[in-house]
């Protein structure tokens, strides 16, 4: 999926979004914070090599930029959003909507009312009910 140009904008956006979340200027210099960001897109790149899958027919990808049924890269903006949104979600990091918002978009698009979000269930998930829940979103 990454050699694809689709894939190539998740990616870039994904690693855009954990600069600006992970690498705070604050009260670095120019050259600690360059160190930094280096650091964290280093980091982050291990991470998403690490635990996403680049196969066209897994998740993220499947139904959302990919179409099975006729082998073809499908989806524009919102789809390649929702995708950096899970993959952000999935690694611990600020996504520019709600977890529960995220679900429910991530089905409606799919048209999979099963799918879950990426990420693992996180404690702050468990107070509120799990957003991974089917009864917790569904109507």
């Amino acid at each position: 999926m990454i050699a694809r140009p689709i894939g190539q904008l998740i990616l870039a956006e994904f690693l855009s979004a954990t600069l600006r979340q992970r690498a705070k200027i604050d009260d670095l210099d120019l050259n600690q914070w360059w160190q930094l960001a280096k650091q964290t897109q280093r980091d982050a790149l291990k991470q998403f090599f690490k635990e996403v899958s680049t196969n066209l027919d897994d998740v993220p990808w499947n139904k959302l930029v990919w179409n099975p049924a006729t082998r073809t890269i499908t989806g524009g903006k919102k789809e390649r959003r929702l995708v950096v949104n899970l993959l952000l979600d999935k690694f611990g990091l600020k996504s520019s909507i709600g977890r529960r918002q995220l679900l429910q978009d991530y089905r409606n698009l799919t048209q999979d009312r099963k799918m879950k979000l990426l990420s693992v269930d996180r404690p702050e998930d468990l107070a509120n009910g799990d957003a991974n829940d089917t009864d917790a979103t569904s109507s």
